[in-house]
């Protein structure tokens, strides 16, 4: 755990890190966890023929990862909330970076941070936005 949530102010950038390279042993695996067996996720030449290069991940999966980032900066206990909207397909291969904005405060609310997330891939492409809410107490 390294940042405290409580000293997070408004605008304040974070870098909460990096997942990948995606492997299609992965996106199998989730499938299988999941039992979303959507061929998109998991049958090449299917997913090809809907024009894509490859399967892709699934949306959930990268909100996992950005679960996991979120505990290991600043621990379990304090998310509350994360809200995610995928901009852009994850291929295998595919790396991700996860960077933060803190928005502004709410006076109702002081005793929670709402971060704005992007996951951004290696060419700059945004995979991901995400809202997350981290409590204080």
């Amino acid at each position: 755990m390294n940042t405290n949530v409580e000293n997070l102010r408004a605008g304040a950038q974070l870098f909460l890190g990096e997942k990948g390279p995606v492997t299609r042993v992965q996106i199998a695996r989730f499938a299988g966890a999941t039992l979303d067996f959507n061929p998109v996720h998991v049958d090449e030449p299917f997913a090809q023929t809907a024009g894509m290069p490859s399967v892709i991940a699934h949306g959930p999966l990268l909100a996992g990862f950005l679960a996991g980032l979120l505990e290991e900066q600043f621990g379990f206990d304090v998310v509350r909330k994360i809200s995610c909207r995928l901009t852009a397909p994850v291929f295998p291969g595919d790396v991700l970076r996860f960077s933060a904005t803190v928005a502004d405060l709410d006076p109702q609310e002081p005793d929670l941070r709402v971060l704005q997330v992007k996951a951004l891939k290696a060419d700059e492409t945004q995979a991901a936005l995400a809202t997350v809410h981290l409590s204080c107490s």
